[in-house]
This record gives C-alpha cells, structure tokens and sequence, in this order.
C-alpha cells in the first residue's frame, strides 16, 4: 500500500482487510469457484494475458475458454451477489 498498489478484498464480511482495501468484494460464502470463473472468462475474452507466452509455453487454451464461456458478469452477479458493475 505504501507503493500505492491496489487492493481488492473477496470476503463476505467486511473485515480489517476489507476496510483498508481498494475494492470490497462481498461475495456469497461458497460461491468463489463462480467468481474465479468469472475472472478467467474476463482476461480470455479481453485478451488480459501474454499471448506469445500462452501460445509457447501452455496447452489447452481453446478448452478453457470453452469452458468458462458461460461465465460473463451477469452470469458471476447472479451466483455471487457480487453487483455486475
């Protein structure tokens, strides 16, 4: 924080944390699978990654992408309680 990086806190309490945080994400208890999918579909769909290292040193991104396709913001808000904005 001294360095002014940025926080974003995924607890469904507002904690010390979530106090002192960027972002408070009051995630329904449970549902941290659905906002992590949610975050992959997110950096796939708006190419968020190092492409040339993807394409050199991974496999299966077509399968990922496939998989997660389903999990866009309105799809993540409705399982997490997490506001779409």
């Amino acid at each position: 924080m001294a360095r002014h990086a940025r926080i974003a806190v995924v607890d469904p309490r507002f904690s010390v944390a979530a106090g002192k945080a960027d972002w408070w994400l009051p995630i329904r208890p449970g549902s941290d699978t659905a906002l992590l999918l949610g975050l992959i579909h997110l950096v796939i769909e708006n190419d968020w990654y190092d492409r040339e290292f993807i394409e050199r040193h991974a496999t299966g991104l077509p399968e990922v992408r496939a998989a997660v396709a389903h999990a866009d913001p309105d799809w993540v808000a409705y399982h997490t309680d997490i506001p779409k904005a």
